[in-house]
């Protein structure tokens, strides 16, 4: 008897199978990654990152202002900057390594575990990114500079400059693809290996080279699986936020003092704005009294829902990503 044929997979699950062909990962590790980001541990553990780098961001932009002048309000912003990097390295850190333990078996990283994994490979998360972009601007500079220096090489040189044009433009794009594989799939290094900073760059730079198009066609995928899950999350969030636009809007109509500063959205987007580039607008009316109270609460309120709106959209995708270099890296292995 002939053997037995089997069913053919369903038309959406063929595609995408074929889809992921060329990739390093297949369709079940892409969904596998997709279910552990809605994981409780992780998404609590991302909205708590999220909403500590909003308030980190609040509070020194609130200094520099009080401290006057648009030269420390540039200051809080720059710290500002440094503490979301840091935090977001922590946080793909963690995420990186409750994937790899979850992919081994096990069971998701704790709050005690997390802790214990940053103490012991702070370094290497924080000093990793910044090594590598360091060699790679070191590659690509000497590389350009000595194709600029063909240049002034007497008769020949505008020749021989524009004979190696299409080599620099190749040395550039190739140093912009492997800054960015790298940079996305160090954290999953420090996760797999647990190596040193040094020995982690060697590490991702080997196995990067290596096999650069199936990594970058990977990437690619996941960006795109990833944009309809936030597309449809963000389709859902719009309709009510633009609702509550509506009636915001309303609101500052109907107000007693008409005001740009009696919207919360308005008064916070244009201090940003007149901070940066230093507007001189002549001073707007500010509230007094309870109107002030009530605005201040208005204001805390309206900071807090965008920070809701945000996290909402960019946990799901933030943590896909971040997991999503685990099992590619390993494949890499």
């Amino acid at each position: 008897a002939p053997p037995p044929v089997a069913a053919a997979p369903a038309a959406p699950g063929l595609a995408v199978a074929r889809a992921t062909q060329g990739s390093l990962l297949t369709a079940d590790d892409f969904f596998r990654c997709l279910g552990m980001s809605f994981q409780k541990e992780k998404v609590l553990y991302t909205i708590f990152t999220f909403v500590l780098t909003a308030a980190a961001w609040a509070s020194l932009s609130w200094l520099g202002r009080e401290a006057g002048g648009r030269l420390w309000y540039v200051v809080g912003q720059a710290l500002s900057l440094v503490f979301a990097l840091v935090a977001l390295l922590g946080l793909t850190g963690i995420l990186a390594r409750s994937a790899h333990r979850e992919l081994d078996g096990g069971a998701p990283l704790g709050p005690r575990e997390a802790l214990f994994h940053l103490r012991s490979n702070w370094l290497s998360l924080l000093a990793s990114p910044a090594l590598f972009l360091f060699g790679l601007t070191v590659v690509v500079i000497l590389s350009v500079g000595g194709l600029y220096l063909l240049g002034v090489v007497p008769y020949a040189g505008p020749v021989l400059f524009g004979l190696t044009t299409l080599l620099l433009f190749a040395v550039l794009l190739g140093g912009l693809v492997l800054g960015f594989l790298g940079l996305l799939v160090i954290p999953a290094a420090v996760a797999v290996e647990e190596k040193n900073a040094i020995e982690t760059v060697r590490s991702v730079w080997r196995r990067v080279r290596a096999r650069p198009v199936p990594l970058l066609f990977t990437e690619v995928l996941a960006f795109l699986f990833i944009s309809v899950v936030a597309f449809a999350l963000w389709t859902v969030i719009a309709i009510p936020f633009g609702v509550t636009g509506l009636l915001g809007s309303q609101i500052e109509r109907t107000s007693s003092v008409q005001s740009p500063l009696r919207n919360p959205a308005s008064d916070m987007v244009g201090e940003a704005v007149g901070n940066v580039i230093g507007s001189d607008a002549p001073a707007r009316e500010e509230p007094s009294g309870f109107e002030s109270i009530c605005y201040s609460i208005g204001r805390g309120l309206f900071t807090l829902s965008l920070i809701a709106i945000l996290a909402s959209v960019l946990t799901v995708p933030y943590i896909f990503i971040t997991v999503l270099q685990v099992p590619a890296y390993r494949a890499l292995l």
